[in-house]
């Protein structure tokens, strides 16, 4: 009598089943192979320092609460969370401020550019980007890592 009853439950229900647990299963199965095959493949949180010196302010710029691989919380850190290929770093400075909705490039951060004075001053100003204290001229193409300290300076 017990076996009527489980063939007549996947009698009614078989295709239902089918349609929703099939799915689940095969894309759970590729999940695991992927992870398998992509040796280089890491999960990462990481949170990289970011401060400014803009015109001789060091207030942080607003966070676009755009919080995808790359964002920040309005607490002076890059984050970065994912799943990075080690092997094939894409994760860049460029990325972040770009998904931040933030103009940045070796002319222009925000709304300061190159030659621009700031009130107190008579003499134009540049942008420049220090990685670990060091001046950094790869400004949009810099590949971030979780050890770095970045400062972005318009003086």
């Amino acid at each position: 009598m017990k076996n009527n009853k489980h063939i007549k439950f996947i009698k009614e229900y078989g295709i239902l089943l089918l349609i929703i647990i099939w799915p689940i299963v095969w894309f759970m199965t590729l999940l695991a192979l992927k992870g398998e095959s992509s040796i280089t493949a890491k999960q990462v949180h990481w949170h990289m320092p970011i401060a400014y010196d803009l015109c001789g302010n060091t207030t942080q710029l607003k966070d676009s609460w755009n919080h995808g691989i790359l964002h920040w919380h309005d607490d002076a850190k890059i984050h970065i969370e994912w799943v990075i290929d080690t092997a094939n770093r894409q994760e860049t400075l460029g990325w972040f401020f770009d998904s931040a909705n933030i103009v940045f490039s070796e002319l222009q951060i925000a709304w300061f550019t190159n030659g621009d004075v700031c009130e107190w001053s008579n003499t134009p100003w540049k942008l420049r980007v220090e990685i670990n204290g060091e001046e950094n001229f790869d400004f949009r193409n810099f590949v971030l890592s979780d050890t770095d300290e970045i400062k972005i300076i318009f003086k």
